[in-house]
């Protein structure tokens, strides 16, 4: 969990039941919140107010949560291959 709005899991987890559910398939781009930075910079993007706007993500890993917070369209750039292949699974689960 990383906040009260916000929780990552692993779709083989129960749902939590929260305002913001990231489902994810955890491989190399992207944790389930656990590590400190990625928590740290979660909790930053929740307190932006995102809605409607055009942004650009560098380094995406998985690109869920900008999509969950109302973000208008995505250009999205990684150096990792596995990244885009992750993203497109991910994107699935939370059908986005």
């Amino acid at each position: 969990m990383i906040n009260k709005d916000c929780g990552v899991r692993a779709g083989l987890y129960s749902p939590l039941n929260l305002k913001y559910e990231i489902i994810i398939i955890p491989k190399m781009s992207f944790s389930t919140g656990h590590n400190k930075t990625t928590s740290m910079v979660m909790n930053y993007i929740l307190n932006l107010v995102l809605n409607g706007l055009k942004i650009l993500d560098i380094g995406y890993g998985t690109g869920i949560l900008s999509e969950k917070l109302g973000v208008v369209s995505i250009d999205a750039v990684d150096v990792d291959e596995r990244c885009y292949e992750n993203t497109k699974e991910n994107s699935l689960l939370n059908k986005m």
